[in-house]
């Protein structure tokens, strides 16, 4: 990515060299993340934002001197220490899924989607399941993406504690789980609050589960992987939320409306409807154009 930021130029090159620092972070390379903050600052300076040029300048600065200081058997045990965090490929698994072009017209392409997706997160990211509980309709229900109807009986506390930003809920062992029975916990397990990406401080939109076997711990690169995950989803989310399904309903209603326009037009230049039928097709339109929203006036 950083190459092909080194290829590329304006927003298109700050994406790629973006990528390439989180992906850096998340794996722990001082090096490249060096490398990305001069490519940054570089960029920074062409768009005359000196500010942002300058900070990641410094940066690159701070890091290249802790490269020179720790010398070169640190540096390969670095090395060494990011291959070890990453065993399955689950960095370049997100990253993929994050740069992948995803698109869903109703909450069942994403279900579908969603239904593919879970085994490769549970290989990728060395998990026993992963969960995904989301409140379609904004009523406070969470109910299991692509799993059965029961909704997720969650207590108002346990909603409020995944509510605060950038704190997932970390619990090994379930007996220790402060929600054990409520949520009905097994395993080892990260927990975190979706929030609608649109409005940081409004309800939670969903909720993620990443589990493993009991007493399994969760090294800070897994916490940093579920939170990667997290905002995924959250993007994800935001285009299917309950403005976007009552635009498909409304979508839905004004097609039937116009089916309902043409029989009745087919039916009178036809002249074989009775008075009755008329009326039955004149009061299903009246029910149809009411759920969009119009007012008609009727005899």
């Amino acid at each position: 990515a950083l190459l092909l930021s080194e290829l590329s130029s304006g927003d298109v090159a700050l994406a790629w060299v973006r990528q390439t620092l989180a992906l850096a972070e998340a794996i722990q390379s001082r090096s490249t993340e060096a490398a990305a903050h001069s490519r940054l600052a570089e960029l920074m300076r062409e768009r005359g934002e000196l500010g942002p040029g300058w900070h990641h300048q410094t940066q690159a600065q701070r890091l290249e001197a802790l490269l020179l200081q720790q010398g070169p058997v640190p540096a390969r045990l670095e090395a060494l220490a990011r291959f070890d965090t990453d065993p399955t490929g689950a960095d370049t698994l997100l990253l993929s899924l994050a740069t992948q072009a995803w698109t869903f017209e109703t909450p069942e392409d994403f279900a579908l989607a969603w239904a593919k997706l879970r085994p490769r997160l549970i290989d990728g990211l060395g998990l026993t399941d992963v969960q995904l509980w989301w409140d379609a309709e904004g009523s406070g229900t969470y109910q299991a993406v692509g799993g059965d109807k029961e909704a997720l009986a969650a207590p108002p506390a346990y909603l409020d504690a995944l509510s605060r930003p950038g704190e997932p809920l970390v619990s090994v062992d379930p007996a220790q789980h402060p929600w054990r029975d409520e949520v009905r916990v097994s395993g080892s397990r990260v927990e975190l609050g979706l929030h609608d990406d649109r409005h940081r401080g409004g309800p939670l939109v969903g909720l993620l589960w990443l589990m493993r076997e009991p007493g399994v711990p969760w090294p800070r690169a897994d916490i940093s992987r579920a939170g990667r995950l997290a905002a995924l989803l959250e993007r994800l989310l935001a285009g299917l939320g309950p403005s976007s399904m009552a635009a498909s309903a409304a979508h839905i209603s004004q097609q039937q409306a116009t089916a309902l326009v043409l029989r009745l037009q087919a039916g009178l230049q036809a002249e074989r409807l009775s008075r009755a039928e008329l009326t039955a097709l004149v009061e299903q339109l009246a029910a149809q154009l009411k759920q969009l929203g119009l007012a008609i006036l009727r005899p």
